[in-house]
């Protein structure tokens, strides 16, 4: 069996106040992966698990000792080393440039925690111009690579969204969009 190292999850989360070992991962088909069946799977060989998905770092007042105080939680009692997380309902396209540039951080060789910390500031300052020029490269980047193609439209449709507006402000400089990511590591 193959030894992966990283895990990303892109799709719906939520968080049970209830009975967290029933918090989950939600899938296309609506089918759902619990925190308890989470809890029972062995993540030793993961360096980062990046859950791109709302409210996964949520948890309760539970302890420790319950042993599902939350998605993270699962995940790191597994064996994993890091994860990405959110604290709220993010906005998907907000969270897709973050996402983005942290995996550009983190694959230059930064820390995670730097790595999230760099795509956060990048982020709340980077205004419509710098976003079109850096979405362009994105693109260019991808170019002789298998990419769905629904994808490349949607992000020339943004493109040219950003393109219409004013040039110098700053869309995402409100703490909404980048301040709901964290990441725990041990």
């Amino acid at each position: 069996m193959p030894n992966y190292t990283h895990l990303h999850f892109t799709g719906h989360g939520y968080y049970n106040f209830d009975d967290p070992k029933r918090s989950a991962l939600e899938f296309e088909n609506k089918s759902l992966l619990t925190a308890y069946e989470i809890n029972q799977l062995n993540f030793n060989s993961y360096k980062l698990i990046t859950l791109a998905a709302c409210e996964t770092a949520l948890n309760g007042n539970q302890t420790i000792d319950s042993e599902y105080v939350g998605l993270v939680s699962a995940f790191i009692k597994g064996g994993a080393n890091c994860v990405l997380s959110t604290l709220w309902t993010v906005d998907e396209t907000s969270s897709a440039w973050l996402i983005i540039y942290f995996y550009q951080q983190y694959y230059s060789r930064i820390t995670p925690k730097i790595a999230l910390k760099n795509a956060q500031y990048w982020l709340q300052t980077v205004n419509n111009h710098k976003l079109v020029i850096w979405l362009t490269e994105l693109l260019e980047d991808t170019k002789h690579k298998e990419i769905d193609p629904h994808v490349i439209e949607l992000v020339q449709d943004e493109i040219n969204k950003y393109k219409q507006r004013n040039p110098n402000n700053k869309r995402y400089e409100n703490p909404y969009y980048w301040l709901g990511f964290i990441v725990h590591q041990l």
